[in-house]
């Protein structure tokens, strides 16, 4: 099952996908200035155009099993880059 999700650390609020958004779902978190993504489009033969648009890739169309990997791939970097910046 695909699933839209957002790198809130990549998303620098700039509002692309909401304006790409066809169905008026996506909305931007004036606190946060980060978007909240639905998933309403998944469906669609042309894909999510949120995804398509967003100019820093933080949205993507992936399985969450997918998306986790990737999150313990980014975590697991930077571990390692603290701890070779802590042995210098």
């Amino acid at each position: 099952m695909f699933e839209v999700m957002v790198d809130q650390e990549r998303c620098v609020g700039c509002g692309f996908c909401v304006r790409a958004c066809e169905f008026g779902a996506i909305s931007m978190s004036m606190k946060d200035k980060v978007v909240l993504i639905c998933d309403q489009c998944k469906d669609e033969e042309d894909g999510p155009q949120c995804v398509k648009f967003c100019p820093k890739e933080a949205i993507s169309f992936t399985t969450l099993d997918s998306y986790a990997q990737k999150e313990r791939t980014k975590t697991t970097e930077k571990l390692i880059s603290g701890l070779a910046k802590s042995q210098k």
